[in-house]
């Protein structure tokens, strides 16, 4: 795991008065964290990737789209486009 995640996760959490937990997974793209607020937090190594993402959850958000199919699609809660987290 890149420190660098980790730092960028509590620079969000303290930004948003959000505890930081554990690790709930990592891949090429960025790492999951939980916090304290029975969400999660995931940090993008790779700007584009962060964007893309954030934008598709602004569309979804934005078409009011909650369920695809018998899915759940998660809430988007908070981003930050200078650490790159959704």
């Amino acid at each position: 795991m890149d420190h660098s995640d980790v730092d960028k996760a509590n620079a969000y959490g303290h930004a948003h008065q959000i505890e930081i937990g554990h690790r709930l997974g990592f891949g090429w793209d960025g790492t999951v964290f939980a916090t304290d607020r029975q969400s999660a937090i995931k940090v993008f190594q790779h700007e584009r990737l962060y964007q893309r993402e954030r934008d598709v959850y602004l569309r979804l958000q934005s078409r009011h789209v909650t369920k695809i199919l018998e899915f759940k699609v998660p809430r988007l809660v908070g981003f930050d486009n200078d650490l790159w987290v959704v």
